[in-house]
């Protein structure tokens, strides 16, 4: 606070004047003081409030624009998590098997039922928009992406029903981006050779009909590299030499 020395006797008539006149300017001070922090605590209250209205205006347009937005591609094994909601499942065929008594053709990703993944119903009324039987037959070993809304059949596989064209169509080949993260997490799934490597450390190469992921080698021994696999079409994996 101001401070101010009074030169006058304390005994001079002025004196209880000035004494007056201070103490009210101090406590007018105290008082604009206490009013611009009061007031700039609430500014910065309120400041911090529409930050946050703003950020929860905001979130449900990148939402609405996430959703108007292409459709999500999802792996068969996290098919059921999407149940009652329109998404691309993509994995690979395992086997195709008409049947005559349900009229439908099935199409079993992961393994063949009931051990399967996923699959895709395709009505024989449907059967021409997808090209026919035989287009259907050669799926089976290939990476396919199937689009429409998930249900679960009997309560515990995820199944699409696919009844028009353009639904049901091979996968694109992998780039080599999605070659390395798919070697990554293969390598994680064997902890032996998950130890052996840098997993952060690798060098990819295209070989004939395969993306060639190496991983570098924490031990100075021969081979240097420990290499996967991965099928460009299919995205099967397997560690060069394994059968």
């Amino acid at each position: 606070m101001w401070r101010r020395t009074l030169r006058c006797s304390d005994h001079s008539p002025e004196a209880p004047k000035l004494v007056s006149r201070i103490t009210t300017v101090t406590t007018r001070s105290s008082f604009l003081l206490s009013h611009v922090v009061v007031s700039s605590a609430a500014a910065l209250a309120l400041l911090a409030g529409g930050a946050r209205v703003a950020s929860a205006q905001a979130a449900p347009a990148r939402a609405e624009g996430a959703a108007g937005s292409a459709v999500v591609v999802v792996p068969d094994t996290a098919a059921a998590r999407y149940a009652g909601r329109e998404v691309t499942v993509e994995g690979v065929v395992a086997r195709v098997k008409p049947s005559r008594h349900r009229r439908t053709t099935f199409l079993d990703f992961g393994a063949a039922h009931p051990s399967h993944t996923f699959s895709v119903h395709v009505p024989d009324s449907a059967l021409a928009r997808v090209g026919g039987a035989p287009a259907l037959a050669a799926l089976a070993g290939e990476r396919v992406r199937a689009t429409g809304t998930v249900w679960m059949q009997d309560g515990k596989w995820p199944a699409v029903t696919v009844t028009q064209a353009g639904r049901l169509a091979l996968a694109p080949e992998l780039s080599s981006d999605e070659a390395v993260r798919r070697a990554r997490d293969f390598v994680v799934r064997h902890p032996a050779a998950a130890k052996a490597v840098y997993l952060d450390s690798t060098h990819v190469e295209a070989v004939d009909s395969l993306w060639r992921v190496t991983f570098r080698r924490r031990a100075l021994v021969m081979p240097a590299v420990l290499t996967v696999d991965v099928h460009r079409r299919t995205g099967a994996m397997r560690f060069p030499g394994d059968e």
